[in-house]
């Protein structure tokens, strides 16, 4: 099994995987940064001075991009 916590500046986040990268177990805490609307809206209300440009939210997966680079490191020991 692999364990990977994550603690990034819009949440924290575990996830279990099992060495095929298969998930058994997630949780996360969100709402404390970028998926919290007013943070969103004070964020975006800094960058104002750049006028109307489009903001695109790109969701990434990166529990299983850590258990990855978790597999390669351990099979390289």
């Amino acid at each position: 099994m692999i364990l990977v916590l994550n603690a990034g500046s819009s949440s924290l986040k575990v996830e279990v995987f099992t060495p095929d990268l298969t998930s058994v177990l997630s949780g996360a805490v969100t709402e404390i940064g970028g998926n919290a609307t007013p943070i969103r809206d004070r964020i975006m209300a800094h960058l104002a001075c750049f006028g109307d440009v489009p903001v695109h939210v790109i969701a990434a997966d990166e529990e299983k991009q850590i258990a990855r680079d978790a597999l390669t490191l351990m099979g390289a020991a």
